[in-house]
């Protein structure tokens, strides 16, 4: 086997990952109901965007298997008797390096901030100080892990995030066509086109990107 086909190991690793954290969700929320738990994990196994993504070799798989981590830490402590400091620490780490993976993860982190001081204040009753005692430790551990890489961007860049469309030296570009309502207005090339009908509409493409065509 050659090591470009040995790198494709870990995104196939990645999307077996994503379906077992969808496994230990479901038997987190439905443990009374094992048929749910069944479904939950039938449909994270036929998802078709975890399986395309599982063939590629991207930052895609293990940013998706690293949200999936955050996200079953975060219910696991929201529905525990205590929020410990450790499982700060672990969710911590876990955003982290999903911060590293990818920036989009920045789009869970409030969710998971506010969620979890609402369950400190309102279901543990604790008292304020206790509250940004633990989110405190969860910031400073996210900030240890990938704290170092939006500061480096910051010294180089002039920014915390780099987004593709604005690198230095760069235009971006897109087919007239993105530019009119008629793209958000159409649909139906993906059921004859498939591949590239994101430049068609934008329901054709989330279409086909549901289904790995595109």
């Amino acid at each position: 086997m050659r090591p470009f086909h040995l790198l494709k190991v870990i995104p196939f690793l990645c999307g077996l990952g994503n379906v077992w954290a969808a496994y230990a969700l479901g038997r987190m929320v439905f443990k009374e109901d094992p048929l749910k738990v069944f479904f939950v994990v039938v449909m994270a196994g036929i998802l078709p965007m975890n399986i395309y993504m599982s063939a590629y070799v991207a930052n895609e798989p293990l940013h998706a298997l690293l949200i999936s981590l955050s996200l079953l830490m975060a219910v696991h402590i929201f529905r525990s008797f205590d929020t410990r400091f450790c499982q700060m620490v672990i969710l911590g780490l876990l955003l982290g390096l999903a911060l590293l993976t990818k920036i989009t993860a920045w789009a869970i982190v409030p969710v998971v901030v506010i969620s979890l001081a609402y369950k400190m204040i309102r279901i543990d009753r604790k008292m304020l100080r206790e509250v940004f005692l633990r989110l405190g430790l969860l910031s400073a551990v996210i900030a240890v892990i990938s704290g170092w890489y939006y500061g480096r961007n910051i010294s180089h860049f002039g920014r915390p995030f780099m987004i593709n469309w604005k690198l230095p030296g760069q235009q971006w570009w897109q087919d007239p066509g993105f530019h009119t309502i008629k793209y958000y207005l159409g649909f139906g090339e993906a059921l004859h086109h498939p591949y590239f009908s994101s430049f068609h509409s934008f329901w054709d493409s989330i279409y086909s990107t549901f289904w790995g065509m595109d």
